[in-house]
């Protein structure tokens, strides 16, 4: 079998991440909400900022997995094999 090597993300990649997001929020002065999602678009950090609304939380889920589904592996999205398929399709 071949494989490839890749990279995976940490919590300390999210924590940066997460840092990077908020400096540039206050800089902008926007209030909002952050999420990061790892390869399989599963959930690995949330911030939400002080004074966010409680809707930013979906939208920024939402967007964060959408942003990963084109990469990710789709045989099983639809199909009833499917373990667990992206929540924005469920």
């Amino acid at each position: 079998m071949k494989t490839v090597p890749s990279m995976k993300l940490s919590q300390e990649g999210c924590d940066v991440i997460v840092n990077a997001a908020i400096e540039k929020a206050k800089e902008l002065k926007q209030v909002v909400s952050i999420c990061v999602v790892d390869a399989g678009a599963q959930l690995m950090a949330f911030k939400r900022m002080t004074n966010g609304r409680t809707h930013n939380t979906l939208i920024a889920q939402a967007k964060a997995m959408s942003a990963i589904t084109p990469k990710a592996d789709c045989r099983f999205c639809m199909s009833a094999e499917s373990p667990k398929p992206p929540a924005m399709i469920r």
